[in-house]
């Protein structure tokens, strides 16, 4: 690796612009192991409101341990994006460009623009990477393309990699869902979508320990008697609805009281 990169990698961007990572997805071992560690600057959304950016020597520790405890931002954030830097010096340097260009109303500083000459060209050299663009000036720090490492596809469903006893467990739920009429299925990049007349009604994502079940639903429109699901209404998520339920293979009671749920989620969304 070029040690004069200032950016060594970057998630939640793209040419189109930004589109922050849901903060749930800080359960996943892989963003621990690329994370861990890592320098960096962080930057926190509400939805797609940025409300904070911050800069720290282990990323993962700042983002999934500290800010989850710090009072001001608790439950005020549910995505998140991130770019790794090369030191936590750069770091600091970079979070006070953004936060002067940007100003979330959780930063307290206004932020600084850059008065020495290799942080001004990597602004210049940021655009040009967000354009697809190089430098000509073979003096100029290019900016660096990001790794492609497995934090790519980290939300990228692989069904033949589950647990067998979690692939027994999807097959039960899935039997009691494809037992209704004109039920669909599609498996998406991040989950399986089960639709009626092309609308999502449930969504599942299998996990190497559990699986978690989506209903289409804003909450507050079920009633969940046994009180077996989350309100994700205001938190970050891979599926469609604001019901969740989390499910191991050994909670059969907790299964049969899912498939209540569906049967009655079933008959208010084909009512209407």
């Amino acid at each position: 690796m070029d040690k004069s990169s200032i950016i060594l990698d970057v998630q939640g961007f793209s040419k189109e612009g930004i589109n922050p990572i849901p903060k749930e997805v800080l359960e996943e071992k892989i963003i621990k192991k690329q994370l861990n560690g890592q320098a960096g600057i962080y930057l926190l959304f509400n939805n797609d409101e940025l409300v904070y950016i911050g800069s720290s020597g282990d990323l993962y520790n700042r983002v999934e341990s500290g800010h989850n405890g710090w009072t001001r931002l608790k439950g005020k954030w549910n995505k998140f994006a991130y770019i790794k830097t090369a030191t936590n010096k750069e770091a600091r340097e970079i979070e006070s460009i953004l936060i002067h260009i940007c100003k979330p109303k959780y930063n307290n500083d206004n932020g600084t623009l850059p008065t020495n000459e290799k942080l001004k060209r990597l602004i210049d050299d940021y655009r040009s990477f967000f354009n697809g663009e190089e430098s000509e000036n073979e003096n100029e720090i290019i900016l660096e393309k990001p790794i492609k490492t497995q934090i790519n596809d980290f939300n990228k469903l692989d069904i033949s990699k589950i647990p067998s006893e979690i692939s027994n467990l999807l097959n039960k739920i899935e039997e009691k869902i494809l037992s209704k009429n004109n039920i669909s299925k599609v498996q998406t990049k991040a989950y399986i979508s089960y639709k009626i007349d092309k609308k999502p009604f449930i969504s599942i994502r299998p996990r190497n320990q559990s699986i978690k079940i989506w209903l289409n639903f804003k909450y507050g429109e079920l009633e969940d008697k046994y009180n077996i699901t989350r309100n994700v209404s205001h938190v970050g998520h891979l599926g469609v609805g604001q019901y969740e339920i989390k499910i191991e293979p050994n909670e059969q009671e907790k299964l049969q009281h899912l498939f209540e749920l569906i049967d009655q989620a079933y008959d208010k969304f084909i009512g209407g």
